[in-house]
């Protein structure tokens, strides 16, 4: 999805986010970016991250990292399907290792046996969750990083067409309820709409309409599951004019209408509370 991503780190001891990612030929992945690093660890497949318009490799014997601040997202090539491990660490973290990586780029993709070794001892770790496995994980992960620093460390990247991305993006993030035009965003991130768009489309793979109905979908969806507001009601929450029309950019975004969608969810939290 094409956003800023606020993380919550739910051990204050370990502060990672750390989960196994698939994605299939026909994953549809919006780019988003976030101030703590991310370190993609491949283990099937052949794919790419997208990272401020850079293809970035995304394949097994290597680590691609998403620096501080970057736009990215993962996409698959030759139609084959992708694994991956992702961790996210709390720059908080890493500033007890010395480590700043607000203000410290590295390369984006890493071939090292050394790193790759610390990587799998992370994994399985993070698997077996052994009695004290925490301080076992951090102490790998400051391992990790600061060979990152000493040996991968290579000069900003900076790039002020990413930048008016995501002036964008944070601009539709919080106004996306309204009714806005084309010309209201690019307005109001400085850029005239024609080369907003553009560039927007260059940069993210995406249309600033189809990520904004993205947005709006999205909330949408989480309206649907938590509240018992009516379908008209949640699409004028939402931005949108017309239920019809929401009803379909729905569908088309889910794959199911709205109706069909709180009902499924429904039966499945009658279930969950059935067998607790």
């Amino acid at each position: 999805m094409e956003k800023y991503e606020q993380h919550q780190f739910q051990q204050k001891e370990l502060p990672v986010i750390f989960h196994l990612d698939f994605i299939g030929p026909n994953t549809s992945l919006y780019p988003h970016w976030h101030e703590n690093i991310e370190l993609l660890y491949c283990i099937h497949g052949d794919g790419e991250a997208v990272i401020d318009s850079r293809s970035v490799p995304l394949k097994k014997g290597g680590l691609t990292v998403v620096n501080s601040g970057n736009l990215h997202y993962t996409k698959v090539i030759s139609g084959q399907s992708v694994v991956y491990y992702c961790l996210i660490v709390s720059s908080d973290m890493l500033e007890q290792f010395g480590i700043f990586v607000e203000h410290k780029e590295f390369c984006e993709f890493v071939c090292c046996e050394e790193i790759n070794r610390r990587f799998e001892q992370i994994v399985k770790e993070m698997k077996e969750q052994k009695p004290y496995y925490e301080g076992v994980v951090k102490g790998e992960i400051g391992a990790l990083v600061s060979l990152l620093q000493r040996d991968f460390s290579v000069e900003s990247k900076g790039d002020k067409k990413s930048e008016m991305v995501k002036l964008g993006i944070r601009y539709m993030k919080k106004h996306f309820c309204e009714t806005l035009s084309l010309n209201d965003i690019a307005e109001a991130v400085g850029f005239s709409r024609y080369y907003f768009c553009r560039e927007f489309k260059n940069i993210t793979g995406y249309t600033v309409n189809e990520y904004l109905r993205y947005l709006r979908c999205r909330e949408a969806d989480q309206l649907l599951q938590n509240s018992t507001l009516a379908i008209s009601e949640i699409a004028s929450a939402c931005g949108f004019d017309d239920v019809s029309y929401f009803t379909k950019i729905f569908k088309k975004q889910t794959g199911k209408l709205p109706s069909l969608l709180r009902k499924e969810r429904k039966g499945q939290q009658k279930n969950e509370i059935f067998f607790k």
